[in-house]
């Protein structure tokens, strides 16, 4: 599986408590947007070009769309607007991984058990 690093604090695929979505709703979500295994290749395809490009896609992600909203910016600042860098620097590994989850794993429960809560932002 790819990772970007050995250890990522606060990311623990798999271990998070059951997702309150089941798989056959999960499924049922599947049909209701036509999703087809075309789309599962394209996932893959996707998970391909980015593998290498996670970081600068976090980075933008952060400079131009967090960056810009302030109810989100705030969530990664000091209470004086400080950035915090090692919060910076942990949460960019989650969205990170988190990327390529989405685009390799296989959407199971470990998959939605992972994904119930975010955890790019969780301050570990």
């Amino acid at each position: 599986m790819n990772k970007v690093s050995e250890q990522i604090s606060g990311y623990t695929y798999g271990e998070a408590a059951i997702s309150e979505v089941s798989l056959q709703e999960l499924e049922n979500l599947k049909v209701s947007v036509g999703w087809t295994e075309e789309d599962e290749q394209y996932r893959r395809i996707a998970g391909d070009v980015l593998a290498d490009q996670t970081r600068p896609l976090v980075d933008h992600w952060r400079r131009e769309i967090i960056g810009s909203i302030p109810n989100l910016i705030r969530h990664s600042r000091s209470p004086d607007g400080a950035p915090i860098p090692d919060y910076q620097a942990k949460s960019g590994l989650r969205f990170e991984q988190w990327v390529l989850d989405t685009c390799f794993r296989p959407y199971d429960q470990d998959w939605l058990n992972t994904n119930r809560k975010s955890h790019c932002g969780t301050r570990v």
